[in-house]
């Protein structure tokens, strides 16, 4: 945007041309919104009028990579023999000063399993049945072994072991290419109404800009740990140049903008673009407004970081769960039934310092999700919302002699109430014989795991408790069906109990769409349309440039 701010342009040349590339997209722009109105049609049905009908899914990624071989153990005599051979000096004891937490888990068949020593809160969770694992998980095509990887049959995800590819396909949940939205963000585009009054999005991102959350027809709504990230790029008074700011517009003060905001324009982009900051501006107010009322409405005292004794090291997201808390506690005030947060803990790509670092990491990470469950039960919303972690891969069994490197499939876990299959170890936990070097599922010689479990089964049982109907699971997760059949009474995994999902969930309760909103958006890359990084479509991203450009012009008198 400075860049285009600074250089010399034709306005009048410009926004010549910029209607012709709002004209092309329009057809595009309407038949996505058909698609929207009659995929709400059936999603709206799994959403009731109740105040206690309210659902959220919290998304905890640990970005980098986190070493999950050590946070998920074998304790088995002779599986951890075989893990402790395999792992060498980064292996963690059995016994004495910072032993493995033993985990009373109810479905591994005689198997056993402990927790990283720095985890008591979440194996008091686990123990309690409000959490669980997902075993070796990661980014798939379709179902692959280690001979078709090896002799190159096997249609497989793009840059595999590469921290930017790897994010960007767990988010997108488009392994094989690159895609414009994200998976929460087409749940969005299927569960929101557009004709609904909304103060702001399904999706709430702690997290600044993302893929995930971002959809062909809704955006994310970004905060911070103190509430709103206002247009001015000020958080609770102080600049935060990460996020956009309409004074980026060379000399423009708020008083400004505000001036011109009340203004009229004949001109309908400038009109267009006015209008959409007059409307965020206004949001922006009633959300801090609301953030900050909601602090009276619940206990959020699990999260006093002298309390919890959280370590050194980045505590951030710890405060980013307590704004997710205290948003869900204004959850009516914003009239919202269904929401997805994203937050990102970073630092987890751990090539060396693994032992030490990792210890301080999971102990903030389970001393922050143990705090915000005990909040949501002071709320009486443990049932009602769904936290999982994701990460870029999982890593390397073998040590390079001070950590661990890029690998593929990982250990993940979620915390829920009783919807959720808790004190379980769910997909398949690679055995010894897997577990060994070079052979097993190595698809290397480092003991890179190949996933037994993708990341559309992973997420593909939570979009369908949110509310998301069985036949339009795969326009939220392209790859489904390569995995498991929507509508099919078995979930793909069974993590979550299939008493509690929508009847909407599985086959003989409604008609699938012929068109989904994946053909939408085929259409739209068929169009040459992209999605800004702010989440504005083509049109609004045409009028934001040509507004800036008629500010910066009003302002410097050209």
């Amino acid at each position: 945007m400075n860049d285009i701010l600074k250089n010399e342009i034709s306005r009048r040349r410009f926004l010549k041309q910029a209607g012709c590339a709002a004209l092309g997209s329009t057809g595009v722009l309407s038949t996505m919104f058909n698609l929207q109105m009659a995929n709400i049609a059936a999603a709206q049905s799994n959403i009731g009028d109740s105040e206690d009908d309210y659902k959220a899914l919290v998304c905890v990624f640990l970005s980098g990579g986190n070493d999950s071989y050590n946070m998920l153990v074998p304790t088995e005599a002779s599986e951890y023999a075989n893990y402790q051979a395999v792992r060498g000096s980064v292996a963690l004891p059995m016994s004495g000063t910072d032993a493995l937490l033993p985990l009373n888990a109810m479905n591994t068949g005689g198997r056993s399993f402990g927790l990283h020593p720095a985890m008591s809160g979440i194996q008091s969770l686990f123990d309690s049945g409000n959490v669980a694992f997902v075993s070796n998980v990661g980014t798939l095509v379709e179902p692959t072994t280690v001979e078709t990887y090896k002799n190159k049959t096997a249609t497989l995800p793009r840059s595999l072991f590469s921290h930017n590819d790897q994010v960007r396909q767990w988010q997108t949940m488009y392994p094989q290419s690159d895609s414009p939205t994200g998976w929460t963000g087409r749940i969005a585009d299927i569960l929101t109404d557009p004709s609904a009054p909304s103060n702001i999005s399904m999706n709430i991102s702690l997290a600044g800009n993302n893929i995930m959350q971002t959809g062909g027809l809704t955006s994310h709504y970004t905060i911070s740990p103190k509430g709103t990230v206002a247009l001015d790029g000020k958080t609770n008074g102080v600049n935060n140049d990460k996020f956009f700011r309409y004074s980026l517009v060379a000399g423009a003060d708020d008083e400004d903008v505000t001036s011109l905001i009340g203004q009229s324009y004949q001109n309908l982009f400038e009109k267009t673009y006015l209008e959409q900051i007059k409307s965020s501006v206004e949001k922006d107010r009633f959300f801090s407004e609301t953030f900050a009322s909601a602090a009276d409405l619940v206990d959020l005292s699990p999260f006093d970081l002298n309390v919890i004794n959280a370590e050194e090291g980045d505590v951030g997201f710890i405060e980013e769960l307590k704004a997710i808390a205290q948003t869900i506690a204004a959850r009516n005030m914003l009239g919202m039934k269904r929401q997805v947060f994203l937050v990102v803990a970073g630092g987890w790509d751990h090539h060396d310092e693994l032992v030490d670092t990792q210890h301080v990491m999971l102990g903030n990470l389970s001393m922050g999700l143990k705090a915000f469950w005990d909040t949501l039960g002071n709320m009486g919303l443990q049932d009602n919302v769904m936290t999982f972690t994701c990460s870029d891969f999982g890593r390397t069994l073998r040590t390079n002699g001070r950590g661990t490197d890029h690998a593929w499939g990982g250990h993940q876990m979620i915390m829920g109430g009783s919807a959720l299959c808790g004190q379980e170890i769910h997909g398949s936990y690679p055995t010894a014989g897997e577990m060994a070097l070079q052979s097993g599922l190595d698809v290397g010689n480092n003991g890179r795991m190949l996933p037994t479990t993708s990341v559309d089964e992973y997420v593909a049982e939570m979009a369908l408790w949110l509310g998301v109907d069985y036949g339009n699971l795969e326009a939220v997760l392209p790859n489904i069906q390569n995995f498991y059949t929507p509508g099919n009474r078995s979930l793909p995994i069974g993590y979550i109990k299939p008493e509690m999902m929508p009847v909407t969930a599985f086959a003989g309760t409604t008609t699938p769409l012929a068109v989904s909103m994946k053909d939408a958006e085929a259409i739209a890359q068929d169009s040459q349309f992209e999605m800004t990084k702010s989440g504005l479509i083509a049109g609004a991203g045409v009028a934001a440039t040509a507004a800036m450009v008629a500010l910066r012009e009003r302002k410097t008198g050209e």
